[in-house]
């Protein structure tokens, strides 16, 4: 379905159609076409995120999407083939209070989740999802495309960023 290369490549994308079985695992990837993008994972109609601000912790899922379409928010959720569980999500959320510039990124808790500690930022965690076979789907919301090539940016841009939003 979902094919990466070089370039970060997203192809397949489904749009949104108002049917959306929130209970299956979920990567979101919010602005993807902003630098940086920011992620969040879902699993079990569960939303976690870490955040400039804080975090989120187990929103709904159906909430959430009604967020995205009533603002018009560019949004991917890429289906995993991964096993954890809200359970998990907490326990992990729960070791983080919010992102903190040239530290901790929306991404920390995330590959620790997927258990994929090398990834530094989208791109890589993408490419080793990809490795792995481990994206089944990819669903845009307010994107009128089906495929999506990702910016490049780097780890200093994230921090940069990160730094910005605090001052």
């Amino acid at each position: 379905m979902e094919r990466l290369n070089s370039k970060q490549l997203i192809e397949g994308i489904e749009p949104f159609t108002g049917t959306f079985d929130a209970k299956q695992p979920y990567l979101w990837i919010w602005n993807p076409l902003e630098i940086p993008p920011h992620m969040g994972i879902s699993i079990e109609n569960a939303y976690f995120s870490l955040k400039w601000n804080g975090k989120d912790e187990a929103l709904n899922c159906n909430e959430m999407i009604q967020r995205i379409q009533r603002k018009g928010l560019p949004v991917l959720a890429l289906q995993l083939d991964a096993n954890f569980s809200v359970e998990a999500c907490r326990n992990v959320f729960s070791l983080y209070e919010r992102t903190v510039p040239n530290s901790i990124t929306c991404l920390e808790p995330i590959k620790d989740l997927l258990h994929h500690k090398q990834p530094t930022k989208l791109s890589e965690l993408l490419a080793t999802l990809a490795t792995k076979k481990q994206v089944r789907a990819a669903f845009g919301f307010n994107l009128a495309v089906t495929s999506i090539e990702l910016p490049e940016y780097t780890v200093e841009d994230i921090h940069y960023y990160l730094q910005n939003r605090i001052n």
